[in-house]
């Protein structure tokens, strides 16, 4: 039998994975699940699983932080992420395992392939400390865009920017919280910018950060509705683009 121990902040995602893994219970056993960031380190040590499921996102901690805990021999790692596509890249390259969110059963079944083969190689803990910092240094330059002022320049968090939206010359910023920023440089500049980070352009006016869509209207005359209460069209000569975009970033059932 192939101990598991799962480790994962918000609990629905926990029973789903149990779930998703009572198929295999003739030959994986999960000796623990556990969504208390605290127990997680000493977790690890009582159960001393073959097979840790980690959660990137802990609330305040991150799965990184807890790797950064243990000590070696580290069991075989899966992470559980909702990332962007660059750090599956980095997964990928660097031979850690990982299912993107929500847990897809034909990927998971090829995770339980790789982890039949209990002694095939894998990652030791210094090959996973590479990999994260390539994930960190990747992501420092994109967490927080300069946007130019009179004084200077105002520093604002992506996971803040819900949408762009054109005007001439002149690009307005919509914020969380109703804030509006307005800045004298063309939506295209930041087009390029900001394309590989979760946003897509779906007009000529309108570039939109894709983890505050709301809806989508594939009718006639395609519309999307933003959390912030904007409904906005998606042009037609992008809306094959934004289509490939949004299966991309979305499980589409």
């Amino acid at each position: 039998m192939i101990k598991v121990l799962i480790i994962d902040d918000e609990q629905y995602c926990i029973d789903s994975l149990i779930a998703k893994l009572k198929p295999y219970s003739g030959e994986i056993e999960v000796v623990a699940a556990i969504s208390k960031v605290l127990e997680m380190p000493g977790a690890v040590a009582k159960f001393k699983p073959q097979v840790l499921f980690l959660d990137i996102n802990l609330g305040p901690f991150t799965g990184f932080d807890l790797i950064e805990k243990l000590n070696p021999p580290l069991p075989k790692i899966v992470f559980t992420t909702a990332y962007d596509h660059f750090a599956i890249k980095a997964f990928k390259f660097n031979a850690v395992d990982y299912l993107l969110k929500p847990v897809d059963a034909d990927e998971l079944e090829q995770t339980i392939q790789k982890l039949r083969k209990i002694e095939s190689p894998w990652p030791d803990l210094f090959q996973i400390k590479q990999t994260i910092t390539q994930l960190r240094d990747k992501a420092t330059g994109l967490k927080k865009l300069a946007l130019p002022t009179l004084q200077g320049f105002e520093l604002i968090e992506l996971e803040e920017l819900i949408r762009l939206e054109a005007a001439s010359n002149y690009t307005h910023f919509y914020l969380s919280g109703g804030k509006k920023m307005t800045i004298s440089k063309t939506l295209k500049e930041y087009e390029d910018l900001l394309e590989e980070d979760g946003f897509a352009r779906i007009h000529q006016s309108h570039i939109i950060n894709l983890r505050f869509l709301k809806s989508f209207n594939k009718g006639k005359t395609a519309t999307i509705a933003m959390q912030d209460g904007a409904l906005l069209d998606v042009g037609n000569t992008r809306r094959e683009a934004f289509m490939e975009k949004f299966r991309e970033y979305f499980k589409v059932g």
